[in-house]
């Protein structure tokens, strides 16, 4: 585990600036840098970097974070590789607690069969390339595809001979164990040893930062009772249901045009990249899985099928597409002509017509399947009543509500149905689901409980919440705001004048202590999670460090606020007081008046709150039947009493706040 020291010199050490200008070509506008997006299309920049404050935000799409974050989201990185990239960037050196032996040998053993797979890749590479062999065998077969070298480097494709035991022996002289390449599949596991791979076209798979999990190997000579296709067994550093092909080259890509096209096999991803289509992946032959769903959603929402027309392979292929409606994506297909697929229609078509088909014969995955299943069907009406059903299943899935009422209406219209029948029958579905459920109901305070609860939100967005009333509005915002300035003003010192000794005050102790004075608890979730991370930092003294604890805070929405709180996308322009000599008050320099007054405001709203409630309860209370008991009678008008009372204190307070905030306004 990395330390904490080590984490924090990185974070002094990264500069915002650098980090996104590796990848952002930026220019100044005051005292901010802009550019344009590189997590979505935009023709005018809207990407903002603030190297005093040491955040980045999109004002477009909504993208934001520090150096860390920016590189998480831009190279699909975990937190601790994140922390190593910019270490060997700026050449800290990285410092973690020590790990038992028994986490030490693991570790060892999967960094070699790391390494083992990288040198066995650079070795396929060179037999291709270096060899008489395999530059008649392999490289021959790449170039008669259409592959040029540039792409054929790219993809790091190579060969593995006919040699019986040449990787093995490769392997042996380099010093890695035997028992090491078994495990990778690279050797067999009999007596012999023999090589797996042998006189095959070698595809090697990577991982979303380059390193080389596994191997596909297509043979070029047809062998009996040989597949056409092998791949790596699955390994410590090889699991298939969490790995897509072309990942590493397509990733940049995907961000940026906010699509993933998605196909079947290997040279599927290869031709079209080089055809100009580079946000491209495939599943590499195998059903696609929610692992590699949720991979992908890592990257963008968009996905687009590229079908070979072949119809019972379609057919086949609905239930992985339902998953994927049940992740929250949205589903187009492509057709391709009769006998083509994507690799042989990109080798035959120019770039831009390429693009041009793809865009236009681009359809929604549900009216496809409509028509699909409606031509099967025929005239038969029990088949029609199987394919309503089937479309229900799908229509059942898909999250956002008006999304699926166009859906609904246009399906129904294909099958010739009334839409109150599919209707009927999607409703059925979701009400299944939802009465079936056993998980707990999503913490509203917890945006990233939709990650990790998986499908679970699905149908429960489904249902649309009921809106806020106007008033529930104007407290959220209230408690947000007083948020806002604990967040920026919560380190600076206040002074109450009418104090015994003028002693300054830090605004984050201030409102905490008027926040327990009146036994006030916010009750927007989010607003009351930030006031937990303030008092916990008001508790240790980390004034400091304020802005950085919650731009590195562990949940989604308490970060994207933060950053909202620290940055706008407008700016004061200077000439309002070098030209004209306007002065423009800021809120720092008002800050004890601005904090009471928003404090009285949010303390107002609560209690106005609780003396509903009480009044609503003790209203329920006074409608029940009397009691016959004289001691229930007794608890019960013991119970009114106090409801009365807790109702009289809360108006005496809030008679209270009403004046004080008479004379903050006045004053």
């Amino acid at each position: 585990m990395i330390t904490p020291d080590t984490i924090q010199r990185v974070r002094d050490a990264a500069r915002i600036e650098e980090v996104v200008g590796d990848f952002v070509r930026l220019r100044r506008r005051g005292s901010n840098l802009i550019g344009l997006c590189p997590f979505h299309n935009e023709k005018s920049p809207s990407f903002s970097v603030s190297p005093a404050k040491g955040i980045y935000k999109c004002f477009g799409c909504g993208k934001a974070g520090d150096s860390l974050r920016f590189l998480m989201d831009i190279d699909q990185l975990s937190y601790p590789d994140a922390i190593r990239k910019l270490a060997d960037k700026y050449g800290i050196e990285i410092e973690e607690r020590e790990q038992s032996p028994e986490e030490q040998e693991q570790a060892q053993i999967k960094e070699t069969l790391f390494q083992v797979n990288e040198v066995v890749a650079q070795w396929f590479q060179e037999q291709m390339w270096e060899t008489e062999e395999g530059q008649i065998a392999a490289l021959s077969y790449f170039r008669e595809r259409g592959f040029t070298d540039e792409t054929i480097r790219t993809f790091r494709l190579g060969y593995a001979p006919k040699s019986w035991t040449g990787l093995g022996d490769f392997a042996k002289e380099k010093g890695y164990k035997e028992e090491y390449l078994q495990t990778l599949g690279l050797i067999s596991k009999s007596e012999r040893k023999t090589d797996v791979f042998r006189e095959r076209v070698m595809f090697p798979i990577l991982g979303t930062s380059g390193r080389v999990l596994g191997f596909g190997g297509r043979y070029l000579v047809k062998k009996e009772n040989s597949p056409k296709y092998i791949n790596s067994p699955e390994s410590e550093i090889y699991q298939k249901r969490e790995v897509l092909y072309g990942l590493f080259q397509a990733k940049q890509s995907i961000i940026k045009e906010d699509e993933c096209y998605l196909v079947e096999g290997y040279t599927d991803v290869i031709s079209l990249f080089q055809a100009g289509i580079s946000n491209v992946v495939s599943s590499s032959g195998t059903s696609l899985t929610s692992e590699q769903i949720r991979i992908i959603r890592r990257f963008t929402k968009k996905v687009t099928l590229l079908y070979d027309g072949d119809a019972a392979g379609i057919n086949a292929s609905f239930r992985g597409i339902d998953m994927l409606l049940e992740e929250g994506m949205e589903v187009r297909v492509v057709l391709f002509p009769d006998g083509d697929d994507p690799d042989s229609f990109a080798r035959k078509t120019g770039t831009d017509a390429l693009k041009a088909f793809l865009q236009e014969q681009a359809q929604n995955f549900l009216a496809f399947k409509a028509n699909i299943l409606m031509r099967e069907a025929g005239a038969d009406p029990l088949k029609k009543a199987e394919v309503l059903r089937q479309m229900a299943d799908s229509l059942a899935l898909i999250r956002e509500n008006f999304t699926r009422l166009t859906l609904v209406q246009d399906c129904a219209q294909r099958m010739d149905v009334p839409e109150e029948m599919l209707v009927s029958e999607i409703n059925k579905r979701i009400r299944k689901r939802i009465s079936e459920r056993k998980t707990p109901e999503l913490n509203a305070a917890n945006p990233e409980a939709e990650e990790q609860q998986g499908t679970a939100e699905s149908e429960l967005s489904s249902i649309p919440e009921p809106a806020k009333s106007h008033k529930q509005v104007q407290h959220d915002t209230a408690q947000m705001e007083l948020i806002r300035l604990s967040v920026l003003y919560g380190n600076h010192d206040i002074y109450f004048p009418d104090a015994e000794g003028e002693e300054p005050l830090k605004a984050l102790t201030f409102i905490l202590d008027e926040l327990a004075k009146d036994d006030i608890q916010l009750p927007n979730p989010l607003a009351q999670q930030f006031l937990i991370t303030l008092d916990a930092i008001d508790e240790e003294g980390r004034w400091d460090d304020l802005h950085g604890v919650f731009i590195g805070h562990e949940l989604e929405a308490v970060r994207n606020a933060t950053l909202d709180f620290l940055q706008s996308p407008y700016q004061l322009s200077q000439y309002w007081e070098v030209r004209h000599n306007i002065l423009t008050d800021k809120e720092d320099t008002l800050l004890r008046k601005t904090l009471t007054h928003i404090l009285i405001s949010v303390k107002m709203n609560v209690l106005l709150e609780r003396a509903d409630l009480g009044r609503e309860r003790l209203k329920n209370i006074q409608q029940e039947p009397k009691e016959a008991d004289p001691e229930a009678q007794a608890q019960r008008t013991a119970t009114e009493l106090e409801i009365l009372a807790e109702i009289h204190r809360n108006q005496q307070l809030i008679a209270r706040f009403a004046a004080e905030l008479s004379r903050v306004i006045i004053r």
